[in-house]
């Protein structure tokens, strides 16, 4: 298993690994090997190779309010969202660990 930084969640779908970045509010999609141990970036044409086993750091505990749920199952409707919500919601998403907010 790869290491998995902090505010990325993450999710494997066959061969492609659905990645989300919560701080930058970024999606992207990459190429996981056969075996596992090597992910290819398209976008950055980058090749992340495990070299060695290594536990994944601990997850972002799930949020807790409704706004922050809606940014953790979806992350293009958040990104929408950003430019609507009020100063309380944007405070939930910060005590959510939605760093973008």
């Amino acid at each position: 298993m790869l290491p998995i930084p902090r505010n990325i969640i993450d999710r494997l779908e066959g061969s492609k690994l659905k990645q989300a970045t919560l701080a930058e509010l970024v999606d992207s999609t990459m190429e996981v090997s056969a075996d596992g141990k090597t992910i290819t970036d398209p976008m950055f044409k980058f090749n992340y190779v495990l070299k060695e086993e290594q536990p994944c750091l601990s997850n972002l505990p799930q949020p807790k309010t409704e706004v922050g749920k809606t940014c953790w199952n979806d992350l293009r409707a958040c990104k929408k969202m950003m430019y609507e919500i009020d100063t309380a919601q944007l405070k939930q998403l910060c005590e959510d660990h939605i760093d973008s907010a």
